[in-house]
Parts: structure tokens; sequence; C-alpha cells
């Protein structure tokens, strides 16, 4: 049987071993977090930035990123600029996880609640139509009582427009958010990713049903009464 010894040396960081035992962590989750941890607080905290000092590429280190931020570890708040446009993404780590936030400020289910609901009855967006069904707590879709499979990046961007019903976002923001950088091709990747979305999720998008394609701008989720 191998071995293990530490050695231990000068330059400790002293954190909660909270994350380091949670068994629902990946070892890249858990070293990323402790990384972190141990930086100081005006550190540039950016992928890359964490690429940087890492020897990682941006879509692992985005990975272990939305990885902690499932698990309740990091929060992720969309910042306005003075003239009330979105601006950039304000992050705050946590040493232990915190709850999961709701799928929508006002769920439309007609039994809403404030506990984690279970696998077979997920969070209802829409109870006219009662087509389609988020589960934000297994991150499972259905559509028409069919479960549809998602990549994550496909899911991350159905949870960001369900969970501002009416709001529209534009093609270049979407991609900031969910791919936390900025590109010039940016909107391109988002109407190739939203193209294939909607496809899975049997969408056409002549039909303006839960995701309207707003011209030259970018989409919005419909908002039902």
């Amino acid at each position: 049987m191998p071995v293990f010894r530490v050695e231990r040396n000068k330059g400790y960081t002293v954190m909660s071993n909270y994350h380091l035992r949670d068994k629902s962590l990946s070892l890249k989750a858990k070293g990323l977090l402790s990384q972190i941890l141990s930086l100081p607080e005006d550190w540039d905290y950016t992928l890359s930035g964490l690429c940087y000092i890492n020897r990682e590429s941006k879509d692992a280190i985005r990975s272990a990123v939305n990885e902690l931020e499932r698990a309740g570890y990091i929060e992720r708040h969309q910042t306005t600029d003075e003239g009330g446009k979105f601006s950039s993404n304000e992050y705050i780590i946590h040493e232990q996880p915190t709850s999961l936030p709701p799928l929508l400020d006002k769920p439309l289910s007609e039994n809403p609640t404030t506990e984690k609901p279970p696998s077979g009855n997920p969070t209802q967006l829409n109870k006219d139509i009662q087509d389609l069904f988020i589960n934000p707590w297994n991150r499972e879709v259905r559509m028409r009582d069919q479960i549809v499979i998602l990549t994550h990046t496909e899911y991350e961007i159905l949870y960001m427009l369900a969970s501002n019903p009416g709001v529209t976002f534009k093609r270049k923001q979407i991609y900031a958010s969910i791919w936390r950088e900025e590109s010039d091709v940016g909107a391109t990747v988002v109407t190739n990713h939203m193209s294939t979305l909607r496809q899975k999720l049997g969408l056409l998008p002549s039909n303006k049903e839960y995701i309207e394609t707003i011209y030259k701008v970018g989409y919005r989720f419909v908002k039902y009464k």
C-alpha cells in the first residue's frame, strides 16, 4: 500500500474543511475552491486569472466554477451600470454552501413550497399549458411528459431565461453570463446553442412558444399569466 507523507511548511491558509468533506463535490471543484479561499481579496478572480496560475483551460476552470455554483459555494449576481444596463457578474464565495434558490421569484405552481421538491414532482413553469417542467434540484427537464436530455450549457441558457420571464437578454449578454467571458463570436455561439435547444424542446421559432426571438437583439422567455 502506498504511503503519503505531508511536509508542512510556512505560508498557511486557514479555511473551513467543510467543502473538503463534501462527497458531492469532485476533486477538481474542491481544489479550486481551496485555492480561491487562499487568495487575497483583491486578486484577479476571473477565468483568465485562474487559468494563469493553473495548468488548466478556461473550459476546465469554468466547469469547476459551475459545479461550485450549483452546489451553493458560489453565488453569481448580475450587476448594472449607472445607466441601468447589465454590466459584469459579481461573485460571492462561501466556505459552506447556501441553499439553492428557487427557479422563479413567484412560482407558478398551484401549491408552491420552500422545501426541496422530490425528484418525481419537478417545479412547474407553466400551469396553463403544463408542458415544460424544470427541476432545479436534479437539472431534469421535461417537455410534454418526455425527458429532454440537455447539455450543461443548454440547461444553463434555459434556466437563465426561464428564471426571468418577460426579460429580454442580448446574445452577448447571455454568452458573458454563461461562459463567463466576452467574445466577438459570442452572439453566434449563443444562436447556435439556442437553435439546438429549441430542437430538443420541439419548439419552432415562428411559434414564439416559451422562448421568443427578439429581432437583432436576443431572446426572452414568454411570460404566461
